[in-house]
């Protein structure tokens, strides 16, 4: 273990020893087992450096020219040694911390800790294992999972092999990794390279159920399936405010919900989505890492689960990673798209509530929106289509997509989130296009309603869009994810403005981090749903007078 040579031979050059005897003994167990005649005298153990080949090989060497025999039930058979020929046993491979790491990364295995004796002589790694999908010929940041959230990571010494892992944690939480052996020493974090954020390779944060938050893209889930019951035959839907065209926002926000940093308590939260509902008091949270709904009454200082957070699973009384979620005022419930355990299931709000009741499954459902009608739409990133349901029904209609992956009119990769609104037009945020799509009631292909210039920072690019949200005159309003701003996109307009953000990744009040989702309120203010900042802001309409 980067050891000198001269050290290596002399720990091995025992020729009477443990070492020499160990290679003696694979001799006596041939005579042993096979009937061979080796002459154990007549050889002699010699330990050999190999500079090519980084190894010691051990070596039992012929003293004379003699001949070994066996006798077995095919015969006999003879081996010719000439004086001074060698029988290679092992070889032991001298290897580097850097590549010890590297061999332990690509294993599933991260170095937390190296002790060394005081001549460096004998080495003690303490490696733990960290649960990670891996990805192979795919460039760095590729995609890698169903999961739009994550991407591949090349290991640290590697540029071929990664880890398929969450992409959107902060770079001002990233550290660089410890020394030239490229040793994370916190726990469940890996070395990885990460040229977005840091030129050196830093320990990025692998979370012990990153094999069910970034499953693999061929990934199937079974579940359940429980008889649904109908419920009321008119529903909440979000409404179309009416935004003048010339308005503006405050670019300071206030901090309205969570803001406490990453965690379970009822006042924070784990990377989040969400809304405001039509009363302009409650907040509903899809609460993604931490398996929870939340409601967060607008002025509360925390909020209060309204669906799971009982830990990770599928059975009806969990929640896993909520991509999505809906509120039903007139049923008093939430609808909710959980992607990894493949469903859409519904929780009433009614006290004494434990557990939802499944609407649909075998589903990668991503994003959700209801009409007037109560219909429900649900965007599937596996499918790469949108499909409306009749309440209580499980045989979907194609509206939008459904055409294979692609970057066509009639094609998209990676539906996310949607808007419906009141002549059934269904908006899509189409996430890996960088675009927003519109498809009319109907229509067999959609039109371009705000970006499609390719992945970018300019005000004509999108990078990976989230929530949308459409007014009344149809203007549309967009979270920017990766590039942590909210747009705005005038009807037919070519490009947008920035309506908050875009300072920079951050946790200011004027930044934002990865934001998820937009919200309004009859006045007009906006809520952002700051998924890298744990938090909820409201930025405040400015007179337009």
């Amino acid at each position: 273990m980067c050891h000198d040579p001269s050290v290596l031979l002399s720990a091995y050059n025992d020729k009477n020893g443990v070492v020499a005897d160990f290679q003696f003994n694979v001799l006596r167990r041939l005579n042993q087992e096979f009937g061979y005649n080796f002459d154990l005298d007549q050889f002699h153990y010699q330990p050999v450096w190999s500079e090519h080949n980084s190894s010691l090989e051990q070596h039992l060497q012929s003293l004379c020219s003699q001949q070994v025999k066996c006798i077995d039930q095919f015969g006999e058979k003879t081996l010719h040694f000439d004086k001074g020929e060698t029988i290679n046993m092992i070889d032991s491979y001298k290897f580097s911390i850097e590549e010890i790491n590297m061999l332990l990364n690509i294993t599933g295995f991260t170095i937390e800790h190296v002790w060394n004796d005081e001549h460096k002589w004998i080495t003690v790694i303490l490696a733990p294992q960290v649960n990670s999908q891996f990805c192979h010929g795919k460039n760095q940041y590729d995609r890698c999972s169903p999961n739009g959230a994550c991407g591949c990571f090349f290991i640290a010494g590697s540029h071929d092999i990664g880890i398929c892992t969450d992409e959107f944690v902060p770079c001002s939480e990233l550290v660089a990794c410890d020394g030239p052996n490229n040793i994370c020493l916190q726990p469940n974090h890996r070395c990885v390279h990460h040229p977005r954020c840091h030129s050196a390779p830093v320990c990025y944060p692998i979370p012990s159920f990153n094999q069910q938050l970034c499953p693999p893209l061929s990934m199937t889930i079974t579940t359940t399936v429980v008889p649904t019951a109908t419920t009321a035959t008119t529903t909440q839907v979000p409404v179309t405010h009416n935004i003048p065209v010339n308005a503006t926002w405050s670019r300071i926000g206030v901090t309205i919900a969570g803001g406490n940093g990453y965690g379970g308590a009822l006042n924070q939260f784990y990377y989040l989505n969400g809304f405001l509902t039509n009363d302009d008091q409650t907040l509903i949270v899809a609460d993604w890492n931490n398996n929870r709904i939340v409601e967060w009454q607008v002025g509360a200082s925390e909020g209060k689960v309204i669906a799971g957070g009982n830990g990770q699973g599928n059975r009806l009384d969990q929640v896993l990673f909520a991509s999505d979620v809906l509120f039903d005022g007139k049923t008093n419930s939430v609808i909710i798209c959980e992607d990894r355990n493949r469903r859409v299931v519904r929780w009433s709000r009614n006290p004494g509530t434990k557990q939802g009741e499944l609407l649909l499954d075998d589903i990668f459902c991503e994003g959700l929106a209801m009409d007037e009608e109560r219909n429900l739409y649900v965007s599937d990133i596996l499918e790469d289509d949108v499909r409306r349901y009749a309440m209580g029904s499980t045989n979907g209609t194609l509206v939008a997509g459904g055409h294979h992956r692609g970057d066509a009119m009639n094609q998209f990769s990676q539906p996310a989130s949607l808007f419906v609104d009141r002549q059934q037009t269904v908006y899509v945020s189409d996430k890996e296009n960088h675009r927003i799509m519109k498809w009319e009631k109907g229509a067999t292909e959609g039109v371009v309603v705000a970006g499609n210039n390719g992945n970018g920072n300019s005000l004509q690019q999108l990078s990976y869009p989230g929530g949308v949200y459409v007014d009344s005159i149809g203007t549309v309003y967009v979270t920017d994810i990766r590039n942590h701003r909210i747009m705005r996109w005038l009807k037919g307009a070519q490009q947008g403005t920035v309506i908050a953000g875009e300072n920079g990744e951050g946790n200011a009040a004027n930044q934002l981090a990865r934001p998820t989702n937009i919200s309004f309120d009859k006045r007009g203010n906006l809520y952002v749903f700051d998924s890298g900042n744990q938090r909820i802001q409201r930025f405040s309409i400015e007179d337009t007078n």
